[in-house]
C-alpha cells in the first residue's frame, strides 16, 4: 500500500475509515507527509484537518473528516461547557464538516470535502458493518456546504452520486468489497 502510494509522485491525502486503525495511520503519517501525502486521523483536531495541497503551481484546498465513532460525539457532549447539548450524532458531524470548510468561503481556489460518513441518501452495497449504515450513524447528504466545489465520501461501498447535495458529492465505491 505505501509503495502504491508513494509511487504516485503527486499530493495526496488518506483519510481514516471505519476499517481503518487509528494507532496504524498515525504511525506513518511523519514518513508520508514527507511525500506530500496528508494523513488525517484524529476526528477532534479540525485545525490539522482543513489545508492547502499545492502542486505544480496550482492550489486545491481540502477539508477532509475521518470517521466519527459515536464514543466521539459523547465526549465531546460531555465536555461541553454548553450543559444542554444533546448527544446527537448527525448535527455534531454536520457542525464539524462546517467547521472544516469555513475558512474555504471566501478563497477562490478548488475546494473539496472528504468525508468518511454514511449519507441519508446512500444505498449500501451490502459488504459494510451493518451497524454503521444503521440511521444512528446516518447524516444529511447536504452536509457539504454550498461554496465547496465538490464532495468525495468514503464508506458505502457502492459507487454512487448523491442526488439532493447542493455540490456535487460522490461515493466512488470500493474495489475490495464490490
Amino acid at each position: 500500500f505505501h509503495d502504491f502510494i508513494l509511487g504516485l509522485n503527486m499530493p495526496g491525502v488518506i483519510v481514516r475509515g471505519n476499517h481503518d486503525s487509528k494507532a496504524r495511520l498515525s504511525e506513518v503519517r511523519t514518513l508520508l507527509s514527507r511525500h506530500e501525502v496528508n494523513v488525517v486521523v484524529d476526528e477532534c483536531s479540525l485545525e490539522e484537518n482543513s489545508f492547502i495541497i499545492k502542486n505544480g503551481g496550482k492550489e486545491l484546498f481540502v477539508a477532509a473528516m475521518p470517521w466519527v465513532p459515536h464514543s466521539s460525539v459523547v465526549k465531546l457532549a460531555q465536555e461541553s461547557e454548553d450543559i444542554d447539548r444533546k448527544i446527537d450524532y448527525a448535527s455534531t458531524v454536520v457542525a464539524d464538516a462546517a467547521s472544516l470548510c469555513a475558512p474555504a468561503e471566501n478563497i477562490s481556489i478548488p475546494k473539496v470535502f472528504l468525508g468518511h460518513a454514511m449519507l441519508d441518501a446512500a444505498i449500501a452495497g451490502g459488504s459494510e458493518r451493518a451497524l454503521t449504515v444503521m440511521d444512528a450513524y446516518t447524516v444529511p447528504q447536504t452536509m457539504v456546504p454550498s461554496f465547496m466545489d465538490y464532495g468525495a465520501f468514503g464508506h458505502v461501498h457502492k459507487g454512487q452520486q448523491m442526488p439532493k447535495s447542493e455540490v456535487p458529492c460522490y461515493f466512488p465505491g470500493s474495489t475490495t468489497f464490490t
